[in-house]
C-alpha cells in the first residue's frame, strides 16, 4: 500500500504580550480568529500574557474568549518586563510551531499563513514577517521613522531579523527574564539552532512609526540600549549593528531609491548619534532595561490599508 505523501497538520501556538493594548489588542485578536482552516496548519491556542495591565486590555481578551475558545488568557498581576511574559506564554505553549506577534501589530490579510506556509519544508526553524508602518505622513519624523523600517526589510533580505511578529518551530528556550531586545535573542537563539530561516516578505504586519521627534528619539535609544544590553548579556548581536549587513542593505536600498540620499545621510546621523547616548547610558547602568515607558504616538488603534502592502 502506498504510503501518503501529504503534510501533516502543523499545530500552532500564538503567543501575545500585552502591557495596556486596550486599543489594539481587539483588532489583533478578530483578525487571529478570523484566520483561515488551512490543510498544512491549524491555529490551536491564542495565549495572550497580560502583564500588569491598568486599562481595558484584560475585559477584552476575556469578551474575545467568549467568541473563540482558543483565546486563552494568562494574567502577570505586576509588570516585570516582556522577557518575562515571553517566557511565561513560551512555557505554557504546546503547540507545534509558536508564532509570536506583538500586541500593538495587525497582521494584513493573508500574512499569518504566509508566516507559517514556509514550515512545511522540515529543514525550516524560523520564518520572520515584513513590517510595514500604516500611518506614513508627510512629516520629517514620519519620513525617517519609515525609512528605518524600508532599511530593515533590506536588512531582512540579507539575514531574515526577528521583530513585530515572527515564527519558529518550539524548542526549550532558556530566556533569561531580565533579557533585553526579547525579540532579537529568541530569533537569534532559534536561527543558530535551524537548518533554514526564511524571510517571508509577503507576509506583511502592519504597526504604527513614531509621528513627532520626541518619540522617535526616545524609541530608537530604547532599542539601541535594550541591543547593547543583550549583547553584554548573551553574546548575540543584531544584524544592524553588523557593519557589513548594514552597509549591504543601505546600498541596496539607494540602489532602489536614489533620490533618498538625503534623508539616508539623515537618518544615518541620527542614529549614529542614538547609538552613541546608547553606549553612554549603558556604560552609567549596569540594570537591564527590561521594563520601559511605551511611545504613545505608537498605541493608536491600526487599520489595515485597503491595498494590503502597498505602502512598503
Amino acid at each position: 500500500m502506498a504510503q501518503s505523501t501529504e503534510p501533516s497538520q502543523t499545530t500552532v501556538s500564538v503567543l501575545v504580550c500585552a502591557y495596556n493594548e486596550e486599543r489594539n489588542i481587539g483588532p489583533l485578536l478578530d483578525a487571529l480568529h478570523s484566520t483561515p482552516t488551512d490543510p498544512t496548519f491549524r491555529i490551536l491556542e491564542i495565549l495572550v500574557v497580560a502583564s500588569g495591565c491598568t486599562d481595558r486590555t484584560v475585559p477584552l481578551v476575556q469578551e474575545r474568549q467568549k467568541l473563540d475558545p482558543r483565546v486563552r488568557l494568562i494574567l502577570q498581576p505586576v509588570r516585570r518586563g516582556k522577557a518575562a511574559a515571553m517566557k511565561t506564554g513560551l512555557e505554557a505553549a504546546q503547540g507545534d510551531v509558536v508564532l509570536v506577534e506583538n500586541a500593538d501589530t495587525l497582521p494584513a490579510p493573508g500574512a499569518i499563513e504566509k508566516t507559517l506556509q514556509p514550515f512545511q519544508d522540515p529543514r525550516v526553524g524560523l520564518v520572520c514577517t515584513h513590517p510595514v508602518p500604516m500611518n506614513r505622513e508627510k512629516s520629517v519624523t514620519s519620513h525617517l521613522s519609515c525609512l528605518l523600517w524600508d532599511v530593515h526589510d533590506e536588512v531582512s533580505r540579507l539575514t531574515p531579523k526577528s521583530g513585530e511578529a515572527f515564527a519558529f518551530r518550539r524548542i526549550s528556550i532558556p530566556i533569561p527574564e531580565d533579557i533585553e531586545d526579547d525579540d532579537t535573542f529568541l530569533g537569534m537563539y532559534v536561527g543558530r539552532r535551524s537548518v533554514e530561516s526564511v524571510y517571508a516578505r509577503d507576509a506583511i504586519i502592519y504597526n504604527r512609526a513614531p509621528t513627532n521627534p520626541r518619540d522617535l528619539l526616545h524609541q530608537r535609544l530604547r532599542i539601541n540600549r535594550q541591543i547593547l544590553g543583550l549583547r553584554g548579556r548573551s553574546g548575540f548581536t543584531t544584524s544592524t549593528w553588523t557593519p557589513r549587513h548594514m552597509v549591504g542593505a543601505v546600498g541596496r536600498y539607494l540602489a532602489k531609491h536614489p533620490s533618498e540620499l538625503m534623508w539616508v545621510i539623515a537618518m544615518a546621523v541620527l542614529e549614529g548619534l542614538v547609538r552613541v547616548g546608547a553606549l553612554v547610558s549603558n556604560t552609567f547602568s549596569a540594570q537591564p532595561l527590561k521594563v520601559w515607558t511605551p511611545v504613545e504616538s505608537t498605541k493608536a488603534a491600526i487599520r489595515v490599508p485597503s491595498r494590503p502592502g502597498g505602502m512598503s
